[in-house]
């Protein structure tokens, strides 16, 4: 069984993405991933409508800011895969506020999270934020 990680799965996309994994089923009807999620927060996206929320148990779920490379890192330890969706999408708190919260989840945290999966041997990453 594979293990996949899905960072940002809390937000909108990557909650899609793991509810999808999580419900795969192989040939024989078993899951065919062990999935594991990371996001900045232990709650889902308001842009998510109650009857698509899906909660990550604890211990497949990972609290972390991507650029906290050691704890992303931590992560991504013994996965498989990892989907990267996790990102910044607002751009609705004023140019500052934006500017500062982009560089740190959209560009340091990309940056931090490609090379921690590559300092894990992690062999297949999927970036799609």
């Amino acid at each position: 069984m594979n293990r996949v990680l899905i960072t940002g799965v809390y937000g909108l996309i990557g909650n899609v993405v793991y509810r999808r994994l999580v419900e795969g089923r192989d040939g024989q009807g078993q899951p065919s991933h062990e999935v594991h999620g990371l996001s900045r927060r232990e709650r889902s996206s308001a842009r998510i409508s109650e009857g698509n929320k899906l909660a990550v148990p604890a211990s497949r779920f990972h609290l972390a800011h991507l650029e906290d490379y050691d704890a992303v890192r931590r992560a991504v330890a013994g996965m498989d895969a990892v989907i990267h969706m996790a990102a910044d999408p607002s751009g609705a708190r004023g140019w500052e506020s934006s500017l500062n919260s982009s560089l740190n989840s959209n560009l340091i945290g990309a940056y931090d999270f490609l090379e921690a999966a590559r300092d894990a041997g992690v062999r297949r990453v999927v970036f799609a934020s």
